[in-house]
């Protein structure tokens, strides 16, 4: 409950709260949460998108979920781990092969 995003759907619930938050210099909040594979589709669509910052700090929302993924349909491996993460408009999930690598992917640009 310490840092919440509205959600303006009529979903289950109405606040988004991220597992984890991580500065990244004084510029950019990234809010990383992290799913398992049967809240991917659901939770996605509600909670992984863009916020456009007027001023302040920028803030990016991640996905981190366990196994190699290309698409919601299906899991290609059961090894690694994919961040979801929204890139031109559109979720976007890039594998990696350790948690360390999907860390760097959250905090990167």
């Amino acid at each position: 409950g310490f840092f919440e995003i509205p959600l303006l759907d009529g979903g289950k619930t109405k606040n988004f709260n991220p597992d984890f938050l991580v500065w990244v210099g004084k510029s950019k909040l990234v809010a990383i949460d992290t799913k398992g594979s049967h809240l991917l589709t659901d939770d996605a669509g509600r909670k992984l998108f863009f916020i456009k910052s007027s001023k302040g700090a920028e803030v990016l929302i991640r996905f981190v979920s366990d196994g190699y993924y290309t698409d919601f349909k299906e899991m290609k491996s059961s090894k690694g781990y994919t961040v979801w993460l929204v890139k031109n408009g559109k979720i976007t999930p890039i594998p990696v092969n350790t948690i360390e690598e999907a860390v760097k992917v959250c905090i990167r640009d």
